[in-house]
């Protein structure tokens, strides 16, 4: 059975290798079924290894073994066979990896040759690693609608090279060179970095694009509740001051005070039309402050619309109606109604427009390259709004910045004026 253990050991480290990268990907159904039954298929498997055989079928064996693993992952996961190839490679990648580290070792200190010990530290160092500097940054959407062929390629042709060279070392060496051995393992890391290394490019790239195409699906749906909301808030206040003017006329008529009063009161709720100087950023204001006042939460407001000419109408509504959802959300949260305030500030300054919102919070916020995370459930379908208003800043040379002063969150805006 000593025949075994070392392909059992290989085995056991890709699917290690392969899962903990997998933790957070989308599961089929009935996971732990399907999980454990591909495992029990990948192990019975190296009772190919009882067969014999020479250096050329035990390689073909290893390949065996390594498709079965790609078999799992394809059963398991939500995947795709394009999707299910990228993360059998990162897998792969992180195992040849551990291999050649172990050999390199063994090779210098003769004391860790075969340490079953020192085995089990080193993976346990490398899925240490994984979890906390690759599974965690690769945490999202990546379903690959596009294949990168020629970095694929690449990733494949380099990975291909290093079973091969580390299967077939110990022919040309007989297993009594240790030169041999230690250039192989340098040789073999430094292929496994680089190709792990054009592997997160994929994944990277891939990921952007995803979250621009969503990106562009919300700026469309913006661009069309824009003209909805455009039309209401005109319509609102058409209604508004033919309604008012009637009641003017009542009272000039002796109708009731009291009654008069009540209904003028009900109406401003929709007298709400802000006067900035740029009637997009109007638009947005107005609908947002109807959603403050039902909400009781208090808007204030110093805007110079008129700095904001330059840009895009379409744009201006994205950008503050996802500024002003994201401070109206967290101001909900306030237990404390006299710190359901949201404060906006648009002026001109040294040649750059400045926004500036501000608003109280509770909880703790998180960053991820410098962006703040959203607290929402099913986070890979929510926070792309701030995205959103980072892709746009983008098209006018913009930055977006962020401060938390105790408990109040603000957002700092600077565009140049053109």
């Amino acid at each position: 059975m000593n025949q075994l253990l070392g392909p059992g050991v290989v085995l056991t480290e890709v699917l290690c290798a392969s899962y903990v990268l997998l933790l957070h990907q989308p599961k089929k159904a009935y996971f732990p079924l399907r999980f454990l039954c591909s495992i029990a298929v990948c192990y019975l498997s190296l009772i190919l290894w009882l067969i014999p055989g020479n250096e050329f079928s035990n390689m073909m064996k290893y390949f065996t073994i390594y498709l079965l693993v790609f078999l799992s992952i394809l059963a398991c996961m939500k995947f795709t066979a394009t999707d299910a190839l990228y993360w059998w490679l990162a897998g792969m990648i992180m195992q040849h990896a551990t291999y050649s580290i172990t050999f390199l070792c063994s090779r210098l200190i003769s004391s860790l040759f075969y340490s079953l010990p020192f085995l089990i530290l080193l993976n346990i160092i490398v899925w240490l690693f994984e979890y906390f500097f690759i599974e965690r940054k690769l945490r999202g959407n990546y379903n690959f609608k596009k294949i990168y062929r020629q970095t694929l390629l690449v990733t494949i042709a380099i990975l291909g090279t290093t079973v091969v060279l580390n299967s077939s070392k110990d022919i040309f060496s007989n297993g009594n060179d240790p030169a041999l051995t230690i250039i192989t393992s340098i040789y073999s890391l430094i292929c496994c970095v680089f190709a792990m290394m054009t592997l997160m490019g994929n994944f990277q790239k891939n990921r952007l694009e995803n979250e621009l195409v969503i990106v562009e699906q919300l700026w469309n749906n913006e661009q069309k509740q824009f003209e909805a909301s455009k039309q209401n808030v005109e319509m609102l206040n058409m209604y508004c001051h033919d309604l008012k003017h009637l009641l003017t006329m009542m009272k000039e008529r002796n109708s009731t005070d009291e009654f008069i009063g009540e209904v003028t009161n009900a109406l401003s709720v929709f007298d709400a039309m802000k006067t900035t100087g740029n009637h997009a950023l109007d638009v947005i204001l107005t609908e947002k402050s109807l959603i403050c006042k039902q909400k009781e939460i208090k808007l204030t407001c110093m805007a110079d619309g008129k700095q904001l000419a330059f840009m895009q109408t379409t744009d201006l509504y994205s950008i503050f109606g996802n500024l002003l959802n994201n401070s109206i959300e967290a101001a909900l949260k306030v237990t404390n109604p006299e710190k359901r305030i949201i404060a906006l500030i648009v002026d001109k300054a040294n040649g750059f427009v400045r926004i500036h919102i501000e608003n109280f919070f509770c909880g703790k916020i998180q960053y991820m390259d410098g962006m703040p995370q959203t607290s929402k459930p099913n986070s890979e379908y929510h926070g792309y709004g701030l995205k959103s208003i980072k892709y746009m800043l983008d098209h006018y040379h913009g930055n977006i910045s962020f401060e938390v002063m105790d408990d109040i969150f603000c957002v700092n805006i600077i565009i140049p004026i053109p």
